[in-house]
């Protein structure tokens, strides 16, 4: 027979499962903006692969043969360490529409590898977001890099490797590249890391073109933007033929002079310039009820070098974050009711900045109707509960 302390857990349990709660926070998640709500990726553990048959083992799909590479895609791996390490494998692979959040010393590193592809990822945090060591045939593709405390894609001891197409910003340094050769840098948007956009040593017959390199701090205040330094030997910073870099620090006047011992010239140069603020609009409206806390937010922002967005509520600042160019979305509960001011504010790489400012209407309570349905109904069962206890009791008597 049940007893009557099961009954009593059953029915809290119960209650405590369909009782409405409001989160008492701000919430905004830069993924958001890249492949819609971070429910949309796959949460998924470290990848720690050292041979071919550890992809399989991690959940990467396909041959590893070039017709049928290893894929990985849709995930969401955060770490207090590595997302992913691959070593000592030449299977074909990809790792692509994913988002990955690490610390330590990298947060994808790739060491004694052949023939791997990441693209489309956004990729956060970490000493250096991207390390490559003793690579070759490598391609990185479209991703955003960002947030790493030295370097956002490092590249050593490695050959045949390209970097096209990435936005690689808000790291110390956004490319470093040293003792490795015949690989390609190209048209990518390297701007706003706090030391250089790209920096090189002991590197040779490497191909970098294509790129806006822009509004890189360097080392000090005083000696200006650092975008660029070369100490290696033989390498190109244009096509050859017509097509260079476009630079936040070119003068105008001939060949851009790279910084550096290798004394290398881009022989067609342009300016990189960008006096335009982002473009902020709220998607939706702002008069909320209570009852669909918690609201979400939606902003576009547009910009073509997104760097950084905060968020205040009532003048107090309750999200910073890296964006790219597309939704930003914020989840708004426990305010009371009245009015608030909410407040986006958006900054891209070259500094400049726009704001909009919405004022949020909570106009109800929330409706405690069902919360008090909910105890009355708690009160007759055990009301009930107890009185069948009772008689039980006096039939044993």
């Amino acid at each position: 027979m049940t007893s009557v302390r099961q009954v009593l857990s059953i029915i809290l349990a119960t209650l405590f499962i369909s009782t409405p709660f409001c989160i008492q926070s701000v919430v905004g998640d830069v993924n958001q903006q890249f492949k819609g709500p971070l429910q949309t990726y796959e949460p998924h553990f470290p990848i720690f692969i050292v041979d071919e048959s550890d992809f399989r083992f991690y959940g990467f799909i396909g041959e590893g043969t070039q017709e049928s590479p290893f894929i990985l895609s849709n995930v969401n791996i955060t770490s207090g360490g590595w997302c992913i390490s691959i070593s000592d494998t030449e299977s074909y692979f990809e790792i692509r529409d994913s988002c990955f959040f690490g610390s330590g010393d990298a947060v994808i590193v790739l060491s004694h590898t052949a023939y791997g592809i990441i693209s489309n990822c956004w990729i956060e945090n970490g000493w250096n977001t991207i390390r490559m060591e003793h690579c070759y045939d490598i391609s990185v593709i479209n991703n955003f890099v960002v947030g790493a405390t030295q370097t956002g894609i490092e590249l050593r001891q490695s050959y045949n490797v390209s970097i096209s197409g990435n936005l690689i910003f808000g790291n110390d340094r956004g490319i470093e590249i040293s003792s490795s050769d015949n690989s390609n840098v190209i048209n990518n948007k390297i701007y706003t890391n706090n030391l250089n956009g790209i920096e090189s040593s002991a590197y040779t017959y490497n191909s970098i073109y294509g790129n806006e390199i822009g509004w890189n701090v360097g080392s000090l205040i005083l000696t200006g933007e650092k975008n660029a330094e070369d100490n290696g030997e033989s390498n190109t910073w244009d096509n050859g033929l017509d097509i260079g870099n476009d630079w936040s620090d070119y003068d105008g006047i001939g060949p851009y002079e790279i910084d550096g011992d290798a004394a290398s010239f881009d022989n067609f140069p342009a300016l990189l310039v960008d006096n335009t603020a982002p473009l902020i609009s709220l998607l939706n409206g702002d008069e909320i009820h209570v009852e669909s806390i918690p609201a979400v937010f939606n902003w576009s922002v547009q910009d073509d070098h997104p760097f950084q967005y905060r968020i205040y509520v009532d003048g107090e600042r309750v999200r910073s974050e890296f964006f790219m160019s597309g939704i930003i979305t914020v989840q708004l509960a426990g305010l009371m009711v009245g009015n608030h001011n909410l407040t986006i504010v958006a900054r891209d790489g070259a500094g400049n900045s726009d704001q909009v400012d919405t004022t949020v209407t909570i106009v109800a309570e929330i409706d405690q109707t069902p919360l008090l349905l909910s105890l009355v109904g708690l009160v007759l069962i055990i009301a009930v509960v107890a009185s069948m206890e009772l008689n039980r009791r006096r039939k044993i008597k």
